[in-house]
């Protein structure tokens, strides 16, 4: 069939372009491409191809963060600091765009503690590397967070699901972004009035205390002991003084 043969295209092309997160915007394609595929076709063996690669470029996106991350550690300037927060932004954003289905499909794409993870450390890192006021921002960028928003608006329901059940992935995710950390089993989300905040305590060891961790599902925010992981508190990073020393990079 038609979306057989178009299938067997796009899995060549993943193929070809996942050593290189460059092809971000060849890689926007092919999910966009697969999710529509999901969305139409009425045999299930094309459907079940198409969220198989879905997934591969769901991994490939997420390596591709990985490696840019590593890269704002070895000394760049500011201004390549700033390209490579960009770049994240725009990798994280494809890794959630392909949670971006119909409900019917929605378990589909969203099934495994491993899909749980993803979902979760690409939010963190759309988060963490979006400054506070987006509309410094490309408006191409702009578009793509406000989308990843109504995304995670979409599999709010499936996501608490599988964070109530085990908590695995979100564990793992965590596990991922703070290296070594280790999570009790059971996760909870706040009471009515923050219903999008799940919250956990670190396990308590021979060298470090036990700490609360919370993250919001929507948002994407990531808070240890009430504060950002490895990050200076938007509060501070606000005052006139903070600016004038450090301008806006760490936005």
């Amino acid at each position: 069939t038609f979306c057989a043969r178009l299938l067997d295209m796009l899995e060549q092309m993943q193929e070809r372009i996942q050593a290189n997160w460059k092809e971000q915007q060849t890689m926007g394609t092919l999910i966009m491409i697969s999710l529509r595929i999901i969305s139409l076709t009425l045999e299930p063996e094309i459907r079940k191809r198409a969220v198989s690669l879905i997934i591969l470029c769901r991994r490939t996106a997420m390596c591709w963060c990985t490696d840019l991350d590593a890269m704002l550690n070895d000394g760049r300037s500011d201004k390549e600091s700033e390209k490579t927060r960009m770049m994240i932004l725009k990798g994280a954003s494809l890794c959630q765009s392909t949670y971006d289905v119909d409900e019917d499909h929605i378990e589909a794409v969203l099934n495994s503690d491993e899909e749980g993870a993803d979902i979760v450390e690409c939010s963190v890192l759309i988060c963490d590397n979006t400054p506070e006021h987006i509309s410094s921002l490309p408006k191409d960028i702009q578009g793509l967070i406000v989308h990843c928003r109504k995304v995670a608006h979409g599999v709010e329901h499936r996501l608490r699901s599988l964070i109530k059940g085990q908590g695995v992935g979100i564990s793992r995710a965590i596990a991922r972004i703070w290296k070594g950390v280790l999570m009790k089993d059971l996760w909870e989300f706040m009471p009515k009035n923050n219903p999008s905040w799940a919250y956990n305590e670190t396990i308590e060891s021979e060298n470090q205390i036990s700490q609360s961790v919370h993250y919001n599902i929507i948002t994407g925010e990531l808070l240890v002991d009430g504060r950002p992981l490895g990050r200076v508190p938007k509060k501070f990073m606000r005052h006139p003084l903070y600016r004038r020393i450090f301008g806006t990079v760490s936005d």
